[in-house]
This record gives structure tokens, C-alpha cells and sequence, in this order.
């Protein structure tokens, strides 16, 4: 059963709870390449994704943004980037090179999805980014976001996900640094969702994404999901009742099923689509 997201935003209402996965990595183990390799190539990401989509069935086609930020700024990927957050504010003309194939998949995968299937662009979070919020140029971070956030909704994105660390969705500076990102993707029309473990208000976020068990108070109409691990998948429904009675949705993200057969993934996603919402 195929579950409307853009409608869900709109409602607060689905048959099954939707899948609003951020997959995307696990797109290059499937092809057996490395995510250096596949964000390379916008036909390439195009079709992984669109397979991915296919064998799992989620409810959104998901392309992330954050790994070409990082290695544009001269960052390992791969680190933690609290503990060794960005040493400067790239500006956008460095960046924006660096995501071109990912912003042309996008355009890609909108005219192949042709809007049956929502696409869900991943950006970084200003503290995921930069770390300690009061220490960093904030317009340029916003400028930054901004940047990022209106290629992927002009190329067709029509959901955008700000994945934030752990504390800082809630605060002034997240908003500062946020606020131009929010309302450029609000000017395409697409829904914003914070990541974090703190609520965004809903100047900021129409949906909230959090890590399950976790269920701070949210605006009227802001929508909640949940982040689960693997083995969080079992009490799924559990963790759905904690978003007050609505319904929540759910989402799998790549550090929960980078080590796993595709046949446990397989499984995992069946078990989620037999939900009631």
C-alpha cells in the first residue's frame, strides 16, 4: 500500500504510518561501490535510488547533500563533525560544485517519479556542520543553507530534511541559521522536517524527526517521527503511540542498516509497511 506523504503533511492522517526513510548511502552498498563513487555520478544516483525505491517500497526517494559539503571543505567525510566541525563557512560558489550531481539527480529523479513519489533532500544542520553555534559566522551559515536548500526544492525536492545534532534544534541560533533555508523551501512549496532531539517550532518545522522514545511537546499540525534502530523496529508501534495520539511516521537511516543483508532489510521494511497507522 502506497501512503500520499505530501497528503499525510497536509491531514496529519495515513492508512500506515509513511515510510519518510533517509536512505541513501546503503544505495552504494547494494551496487557494491563506494558513496564516494556513487555521488559522483548523477545517472548513477539516479538509477540506485530509484531501485532502492522499488525493492523497499518507501514512501519517499531520498538524496542526501551532506558528504560533497564536507569534502568541499576539505573534511573527512566520515568524521564526526562535532568533534571536528568545519574550520571555516565555505561560501556557496565553493560548495555548490561539489553537490552538482547530487542537485541534477534530484532534477533526474523528479521527472522519472513525475511527483507520484516525493523527494526528500537531506541537508546539514548548521551545528552538524560548524559545531559550537557561538563561535561561527551565523549569516554565512545561512547564506550557506539557503544555497543548498533552494537547488534541491528548485530541482524538485519537494520535502527538505535538516538533520541537526543532538540539542540545537530548539535554540535561537539554530533558528538564525535555519530561518532562510525554511522559508526558501516554503517558497517552492515543500515541507520542512528538523532532525534532533529537541522541537523546532513550527515557524521552522512542519515535521519533527526524532530518535524513538522521545516525545517533546510539538505545535498544532507539526507531524512526528521517529528515527528507529534496527531493533527499535520491533516496538515500532510503540514508539508511534508516543507522538500523542497522531499519526507519526517513521524513518530508517543508513547508520541503522550499513552492516546488514539485504534480505534483513528486505524484511524490515515488510514488517513496517504492515502497520496500522
Amino acid at each position: 500500500m502506497t501512503v500520499s506523504v505530501p497528503d499525510y503533511f497536509r491531514t496529519g492522517r495515513a492508512p500506515r504510518p509513511p515510510l519518510v526513510t533517509t536512505l541513501f548511502d546503503y544505495a552504494a552498498t547494494l551496487n557494491g561501490i563506494s558513496p564516494d563513487d556513487l555521488i559522483a555520478d548523477p545517472a548513477g544516483i539516479t538509477r540506485a535510488m530509484l531501485e532502492m525505491h522499488r525493492l523497499f517500497q518507501t514512501d519517499v526517494v531520498t538524496v542526501k547533500l551532506s558528504r560533497p559539503i564536507k569534502m568541499a571543505a576539505g573534511i573527512d567525510p566520515d568524521a564526526d563533525t562535532t568533534k571536528v566541525p568545519l574550520p571555516d563557512v565555505p561560501a556557496p560558489e565553493t560548495v555548490m560544485p561539489a553537490v552538482a550531481p547530487l542537485i541534477d539527480a534530484v532534477t533526474r529523479l523528479a521527472s522519472e517519479l513525475k511527483r507520484k513519489t516525493p523527494i526528500l533532500a537531506v541537508i546539514p544542520g548548521p551545528a552538524s556542520l560548524f559545531g559550537d553555534l557561538q563561535h561561527v559566522d551565523l549569516p554565512a551559515v545561512a547564506t550557506l543553507l539557503r544555497a543548498l536548500g533552494s537547488a534541491a526544492c528548485e530541482a524538485g525536492a519537494s520535502l527538505l530534511l535538516i538533520d541537526e545534532v543532538d540539542g540545537q534544534a530548539s535554540t535561537l541560533r539554530f533558528a538564525q541559521a535555519a530561518a532562510q533555508a525554511v522559508n526558501t523551501a516554503r517558497y517552492y512549496t515543500a515541507k520542512v522536517i528538523v532532525a534532533g532531539d529537541s522541537a523546532a517550532p513550527k515557524a521552522l518545522a512542519d515535521g519533527l524527526l526524532l530518535p524513538a522514545g522521545l516525545s517533546p511537546p510539538a505545535a498544532a499540525g507539526q507531524r512526528i517521527g521517529f528515527r528507529l534502530t534496527l531493533e527499535q523496529c520491533e516496538k515500532a508501534e510503540m514508539h508511534l503511540a508516543a507522538s500523542s495520539g497522531r499519526a507519526g511516521f517513521i524513518s530508517i537511516d543508513d547508520a541503522a542498516v550499513a552492516a546488514e543483508p539485504v534480505e534483513t532489510v528486505l524484511a524490515l521494511f515488510e514488517q513496517l509497511r504492515a502497520l496500522s497507522a
